[in-house]
C-alpha cells in the first residue's frame, strides 16, 4: 500500500482508468492506472468519467454535473411533398421541405405516397 503524504495545496489523488493518455493542464502526461496528485479544477468535468478521485473532492463549484441544465430545443417538423419526375406521370420524386430530393430512382404514385407516410411519423 502507497502511503500518502497530505498536503496542503488542495490537491487530491486521482486515477486515470480510461484508455490512453490524458494530459494533465501543466503539460504533464497521465498514462492509463497511472495515480497522480492534482486540484479538482485541473480536472474537466468532461474526463471525470475517466479520470477518478481517490480521495474525497472538497465542495466547490467543480464538483457538481447537476448544475449544468438541459434545455429543450424545439424541433421542426418535417414536411414532405410529391412531385412527377421531369415530364413522365409513372415516376415520383419525394422532396423535403428545401426542396431536395429524397429517393435515387423514381417511384410510383402509391410507393411514394407510402414512403412519405413513414417519414412523417
Amino acid at each position: 500500500m502507497e502511503r500518502i503524504k497530505p498536503t496542503g495545496d488542495g490537491t487530491i489523488l486521482w486515477k486515470q482508468t480510461g484508455g490512453g493518455s490524458f494530459r494533465l493542464g501543466s503539460g504533464k502526461i497521465i498514462k492509463p492506472g497511472q495515480t497522480f496528485r492534482a486540484r479538482p479544477d485541473q480536472i474537466p468535468l468532461g474526463f471525470r468519467d475517466v479520470v477518478v478521485a481517490q480521495e474525497a473532492i472538497p465542495p466547490g463549484p467543480f464538483q457538481s454535473k447537476e448544475t449544468a441544465t438541459m434545455v429543450d430545443i424545439p424541433g421542426i417538423e418535417a414536411k414532405y411533398t410529391l412531385a412527377p419526375r421531369g415530364k413522365s406521370k409513372l415516376w415520383y420524386d419525394i422532396l423535403d421541405a428545401k426542396g431536395k430530393v429524397l429517393n435515387e430512382k423514381g417511384l410510383p404514385k402509391e410507393a411514394a405516397e407510402k414512403l412519405i407516410k413513414d417519414l412523417e411519423q
